[in-house]
């Protein structure tokens, strides 16, 4: 195996000439602030729509857990007391709750209600990272293209793992 050599040039006199030392950050300007605080307003927004989809998913879970579990033990009370003849009562009610629960678990409404409050958080997180910022008086703020890069990416990394709505 033959060795791999770095050569890591040492600072020369032309170094502190070049142009990343006469770096500017760019400026807070009117325009920019308004896409930022567009920006800040889509996190709201989709964390709304999440935090809907949340709930949605939540009350999806109940009405078919509910009955699931409710069934069962009622039929389990009443069946003593029901006359001959009317067995199918307890079958009819086993088979209801069998299919609650089949759809409970083949739409898994709670683990989906889990997922979107999770992405409501991150939104509403994002969009209150946006707010701190923008809150601040303009020559205490981070410059704006550290602040851009900042936030798209990781608007991007929540968009591309976020569940559809």
């Amino acid at each position: 195996m033959s060795e791999v050599q770095i050569h890591i040039p040492v600072d020369t006199e032309r170094s502190d000439t070049s142009e990343d030392a006469d770096r500017e950050e760019m400026k807070w300007e009117s325009k920019q602030e308004q896409y930022v605080t567009n920006l800040r307003d889509d996190c709201l927004n989709l964390s709304n729509q999440h935090n809907v989809a949340s709930l949605n998913n939540k009350s999806r879970y109940i009405r078919f857990s509910l009955p699931a579990i409710i069934l069962p033990l009622l039929l389990g009370t009443v069946s003593q007391f029901v006359p001959s003849g009317y067995e199918y009562i307890s079958n009819v009610g086993l088979t209801v709750t069998g299919v609650l629960n089949g759809v409970n678990t083949f739409y898994n409404y709670g683990k989906k209600a889990t997922i979107h409050n999770e992405f409501a958080g991150k939104y509403a997180e994002l969009a209150g990272y946006i707010s701190t910022e923008l809150v601040k008086p303009k020559r205490h703020r981070i410059a704006l293209d550290v602040f851009l890069e900042k936030i798209t990416t990781k608007l991007n990394d929540i968009n591309n793992s976020a569940p559809q709505l």
